[in-house]
């Protein structure tokens, strides 16, 4: 089994993308509890191995060492990290509304909140 270590990850890798990508998402409401945990996990588990070859193939075997900041930023700046920052952010998103309708079924069936029209 291959670990992956990265120490000191560099702020630039938390962009502003990331931040925006949250705050923007709309809310995906499923039937049930069970479903929403069903949902994000059979989403993310299907980018697993894109997510998992693309850093195979930016970082080879290197990843059986300490991975620096210096080395990613070194990557980042000659946008070896494209392909994976796009999926990443695409988890983000998917993930994010997910996570938004939850909490709206969840705050709304315990009396927190109500809903404008319902």
């Amino acid at each position: 089994m291959t670990y992956y270590i990265i120490q000191d990850l560099p702020r630039y890798c938390f962009d502003s993308a990331a931040k925006e990508i949250i705050l923007g998402a709309e809310p995906i409401f499923f039937d049930s509890y069970e479903d929403y945990v069903q949902e994000i996990m059979d989403y993310t588990l299907s980018k697993f191995s894109l997510i998992h070859s693309e850093i195979k193939a930016q970082f080879g075997e290197s990843l059986n060492d300490y991975v620096t900041s210096e080395q990613i930023r070194k990557m980042d700046e000659e946008g070896k990290f494209s392909k994976l920052k796009g999926e990443t952010l695409s988890i983000l998103s998917y993930s994010s509304s997910i996570i938004k309708g939850f909490l709206i079924d969840f705050l709304e069936s315990v009396g927190q909140i109500q809903l404008v029209g319902n």
